[in-house]
Parts: C-alpha cells; sequence; structure tokens
C-alpha cells in the first residue's frame, strides 16, 4: 500500500485528497478527502492497512479510518499553538509518534493512549529554534533528531547537532554536531551506522554510539535540498537531491549510492522545471521498487534494473 497527496482535490484551495493505492496492481483504494490544502505527511498506523495518521498543513496530527474515509481522532490540534507539530515521524511496533515543533520542543506521543512526554527543548539555549528531520531507524530501536542552530542577532545558520535517541527507555545516546554547514537530512543504515547528508552536498557516515566519522563523500554541490533513505537488506541508500543551475533553474535526480564504499551504483536522469521536483522520496520495505514526485507526478523506479522505471 502507497499513500499519496494529492492538493486542489477540491472545490477550493481549503480541500485536497489523500489517495491509498494497492502496489500490487495500482488501483486506486481509497480517497480521503481533508479539509486542508496540503498534507505534509502521513502513514499506516500497522501494516494491515486499516488506519492511517496524517499531519495537516496547519501542524494538526489525526487518525484517519482507511475503509470509511473517516477522521476518527485529533491527536495534536493545531489550534494547541505552543504544541503544533511541524516534524514527523512514527513507530508502528510501539505506535508512537515523535514529533518536534517550530518552537524547539522535541515530543513524544502515544496514540492510542493520548499520553505526551517532551523528551526535549530547544528554549534553554536561544540559537537553536526548530527541528529540521525527526525520523525513527527501521527496526524502530531508535530516533534521531537534527536541531538547527541560528544567530541570535543575525539569524544566520550556525550549523545542526542531531540527537540520538533510545527508543525502549526515551533517553538520550549522544549528540552529533555536523562538520558541514548545516544536515538537511538524517538515516540509520544499521544499528551501527548513521548517515546525514548536509547543504554543501557532504554526506557523513558516523558510528551511532560513539558518534565517530566513519566515512565522508560528497554529492551535488549546494544543493537546495536533499533527502535519503536506505534501501532494506543491502548496503546501498537512495539519494533525493534538488539544485538550481543559472538559466536551468530547478533540477533534481535521484541517485544509489554504495554505502560501504561511497560509489554511486547508478542514477535517475536529471528532472526540472518545478519546485516538486524529488521533494517526497520513499523506498519500498521489499526494497525493490523507489517513489519519487516531479511535480503533481508519481514516478516509480525498477531498484533491481537500476532505476528503469
Amino acid at each position: 500500500m502507497l499513500i499519496t497527496g494529492k492538493a486542489d482535490a477540491g472545490p477550493s484551495l481549503d480541500s485536497g485528497a489523500i489517495e491509498i493505492w494497492n502496489t500490487s496492481d495500482w488501483q486506486l483504494v481509497q480517497t480521503l478527502t481533508t479539509d486542508w490544502y496540503i498534507s505534509r505527511w502521513a502513514s499506516f498506523t500497522s501494516p494491515s492497512g486499516e488506519e492511517i495518521v496524517l499531519l495537516d498543513e496547519e501542524g494538526e496530527i489525526s487518525l484517519w479510518d482507511v475503509s470509511s474515509g473517516e477522521k476518527t481522532q485529533i491527536l495534536v490540534d493545531s489550534e494547541e499553538r505552543d504544541i503544533f507539530a511541524d516534524k514527523v515521524d512514527y513507530s508502528s511496533s510501539q505506535q508512537v509518534l515523535a514529533f518536534g515543533t517550530p518552537l524547539g520542543q522535541l515530543f513524544w506521543l502515544d496514540i492510542r493512549t493520548g499520553e505526551r512526554i517532551q523528551l526535549l527543548s530547544l528554549e534553554e539555549d536561544e540559537t537553536f529554534r526548530l527541528w529540521s528531520n525527526v525520523v525513527f531507524s527501521a527496526d524502530e530501536k531508535y530516533f534521531a533528531a537534527i536541531a538547527v542552530r541560528y544567530a541570535p542577532e543575525t539569524d544566520e545558520r550556525l550549523g545542526t547537532i542531531t540527537y540520538i535517541f533510545d527508543t525502549e527507555t526515551w533517553e538520550e545516546i549522544i549528540s552529533i554536531p555536523f562538520n558541514g554547514e548545516n544536515a538537511l537530512d538524517v538515516a540509520f543504515l544499521d544499528d551501527n551506522r548513521l548517515l546525514l547528508a548536509g547543504n554543501e552536498g557532504v554526506l557523513e557516515v558516523r558510528d551511532l554510539q560513539t558518534g565517530r566519522l566513519v566515512q565522508n563523500f560528497r554529492g551535488e554541490l549546494y544543493p537546495l535540498n536533499m533527502s535519503i533513505d536506505p534501501v532494506p537488506n543491502s548496503e546501498t541508500f537512495a539519494i533525493s537531491t534538488v539544485w538550481t543551475e543559472g538559466i536551468y533553474g530547478i533540477l533534481g535526480t535521484v541517485s544509489l549510492w554504495n554505502s560501504a564504499s561511497g560509489e554511486v551504483v547508478c542514477t535517475t536522469g536529471v528532472v526540472t522545471g518545478t519546485a516538486g521536483v524529488n521533494r517526497d522520496m520513499d523506498v519500498s520495505p521489499d526494497g525493490k521498487t523507489l517513489a519519487t514526485t516531479h511535480g503533481s507526478e508519481l514516478i516509480l523506479w525498477d531498484l533491481e534494473q537500476c532505476f528503469g522505471p
């Protein structure tokens, strides 16, 4: 099953839709009509695909029943202006959400009991303002969150720190500064290695327990955005990159890298013309298919054929 967001599906810009697709035959299973223009993030709450959890553009997090297409519960109300969500990830095994707010708070939330615990707050240091990403490891034993640091007077970015938590105790294990200018995304390669991608095109592999730099290599220079996603059961990971280049405007590509050697295994062709290029990317659980976006289009790539669409 695959979840996609669709803007402006209703009669006005105040509405949109979530589409749920069967990935075995690519038939549309259900369309959920939402009362917001853009859904920023979504996940199934269990492998059965009977329920999804959504983050909307206003910071509300809610549960939806797939069969009825109805919203069943609001977990984080966007009216709570001190709590509204910005970055979110979900652990299906524990049925908990971890989310950051634009005010620098980091929360753990049990979607069944509603229990909410603040893990960390950046308010103690006025130079830290927000979270650029939050993510669970594939086995959901660990959780990472990237904090962005700013100069108090000039608002200049001063760098990022990635915090790692043990999800059994929700205690912080380690905090890792990024050697480049800013870390844009983070992913767990395995139980021992963490991958950080930065806006200078720098990729860093770090030891998860010590934070020691294991390996670094460079992708496209000065990207606007970089997303990384490990390919299950392999030594490879996918990188989605968006950058600008003179008269060509906004460009985007996705490449597959070997995490041991740092070499590019294969790459998609460069796509141009829209700010929506490769903004979202996901690798299927079996590691065989990659889904990317290009404006209003969803593009599927066969990883077994090294990006043959």
